[in-house]
């Protein structure tokens, strides 16, 4: 984006875990150069607190019974990292455990016979295997295509028109959030 517009200050926010950037992909070069000449700053950020934790998981549930049912066993499998926190709220709600009322999200069920995934990893494959056959098969298709992907050849491999792919991501995003 940068070299596109060198004429213009840019701010750019990423996110990533550096442990899952492939030593030969663009992005493990990028990052190991950006700091030739550009002024890049990183910051690791720190697992969230017990306090940050619940704060997180009130902000989201709005609701007090829920948050309070939730936040214990969700930081201990979370370990505080907060993205993983709100997946895992996420996927109580996709598994309708939680249920979203006027007062908020309300646990609908027994907590704990919800399965947990352990990672963002386990979490994502559950959300794949939830899948139907048609879905995964888009997901797979886009997946050897690359990241980014043009969604004209995703839409010439799998023989459909772009607006149809675009609209089945678009469910597949909102749906699952996946893509």
């Amino acid at each position: 984006v940068a070299r596109c517009v060198p004429s213009e200050s840019i701010l750019l926010v990423g996110v990533l875990d550096p442990h899952t950037v492939e030593s030969e992909s663009p992005l493990a070069a990028w990052l190991a150069s950006s700091t030739e000449g550009q002024r890049l700053e990183r910051l690791q950020l720190e697992a969230l607190d017990s306090g940050a934790s619940e704060e997180l998981v009130r902000a989201v549930v709005r609701f007090e019974p829920t948050v309070r049912a939730v936040t214990p066993m969700r930081r201990a499998r979370s370990e505080g990292n907060p993205s993983l926190l709100l997946e895992l709220i996420a996927h109580l709600e996709s598994t309708d455990a939680l249920v979203d009322d006027a007062r908020g999200l309300v646990v609908a069920g027994a907590l704990d016979d919800v399965a947990l995934p352990a990672t963002t990893r386990d979490l994502v494959g559950l959300r794949l295997g939830r899948l139907d056959e048609d879905e995964r098969e888009l997901l797979d298709t886009a997946a050897v295509l690359g990241s980014p992907f043009d969604v004209g050849l995703l839409a010439e491999v799998v023989e459909e028109s772009p607006l149809e792919v675009l609209q089945r991501l678009a469910v597949l995003e909102r749906k699952h959030r996946l893509v």
